[in-house]
């Protein structure tokens, strides 16, 4: 019999990798995600030690902000049950898709609270000489710094009371996106680089996506849009909703599937400490309070009216800003993708 083609064994291995994906995910949102390509050579590198049996574990490096840190969420590694930030989900799937003769993975996070990208450019130095000094050789770099490049805690004021898209600073962000992409391309010309681009449900906010991509575009790096995959799903959500009912459902209706529509809140994955919902039956944050904090008319202290429940979105529960950990999960399962 002929030997299966290279495209085969290919999809193969892909649907292998990717069998545990989220449940419900779509093709087009997959799709979506991949908002701008880059050159796959540095990629192809990644993927060719991963399927070595031979070749060393890889070493992935995380930089961002609070999402990154993984805000709010609960780390559990229990099977069905793993919750956590998504470099602590992305560690647990390279192992057990790629950990064969004791081969060890592992992700580091190094994010930081409110952290934007000249954050990470003023101590990128410090960071490469201890790499180097722990002869520590990453493989894959990963960059979360759409939501603080825009409106992090340096800038959002600024931001919020202009009709305008720059604000100060602007320059000086694009800057030091530049400058920390070619640090880390010429001090490891072989790693891999991607940016990952989140987004908050605060309507009115944009993102520092924009200011990413020329740097992307020009130096090849791909770019994961958390953002574009599911967003618009997000807010084809809110459209249909009612204003008048809370932007709750009849009890038991959903709206849309998995993981898109009004779906049944996730308590677990909720760092314990951020577990103080009222009123006391909800325990995750609703598309009211969602609403609510975009500025929108939603009382996000009342219970939902007879015969109704709350609607959760399953990709937010402890305010406006941070990922679930299904939104954590979903944000691994683009990172594999693009693998």
């Amino acid at each position: 019999p002929r030997a299966p083609s290279v495209d085969n064994k290919c999809q193969v291995e892909y649907s292998r990798v990717n069998r545990h994906r989220t449940k419900g995910l779509s093709d087009e949102s997959i799709t979506r995600s991949r908002s701008w390509v880059g050159n796959r050579q540095r990629l192809d590198h990644l993927a060719g030690r991963l399927a070595s049996p031979s070749a060393n574990g890889i070493d992935v490096i995380t930089f961002g902000g609070s999402i990154t840190l993984g805000h709010g969420v609960a780390r559990n590694a229990t099977p069905g049950y793993e919750s956590g930030p998504y470099g602590f989900l992305l560690e647990k799937w390279l192992n057990e898709m790629y950990g064969s003769n004791g081969r060890k993975h592992t992700v580091s996070n190094l994010g930081a609270h409110g952290a934007d990208m000249c954050a990470l450019e003023k101590r990128i130095t410090a960071i490469l000489t201890d790499l180097d000094r722990k002869s520590i050789h990453p493989d894959l770099f990963l960059l979360e710094f759409a939501v603080n490049d825009y409106q992090g805690q340096d800038h959002v004021i600024q931001v919020d009371s202009k009709t305008d898209v720059f604000f100060d600073g602007f320059q000086s962000i694009a800057l030091c996106c530049e400058v920390v992409v070619h640090k880390l391309l010429h001090a490891f010309p072989h790693a891999a680089l991607a940016f990952l681009e989140f987004r908050t449900a605060i309507t009115t906010r944009k993102t520092g996506q924009f200011l990413h991509l020329g740097v992307a575009q020009h130096y090849e790096v791909p770019v994961i849009s958390y953002a574009e995959a599911m967003f618009p799903e997000y807010f084809r959500l809110i459209s249909m909703l009612n204003a008048t009912d809370r932007y709750t459902v009849p009890k038991g209706e959903t709206l849309m599937p998995f993981p898109y529509g009004c779906q049944p809140c996730y308590p677990p994955g909720i760092e314990d400490k951020f577990n103080h919902f009222r009123p006391p039956d909800k325990h995750c944050r609703t598309v009211c309070d969602l609403i609510s904090y975009s500025g929108g008319k939603c009382e996000m202290f009342e219970s939902p009216p007879p015969g109704r429940d709350y609607c959760h979105s399953p990709i937010f529960a402890v305010d406006a800003v941070h990922p679930s950990t299904i939104g954590h999960r979903i944000a691994k399962d683009f990172v594999a993708h693009m693998i």
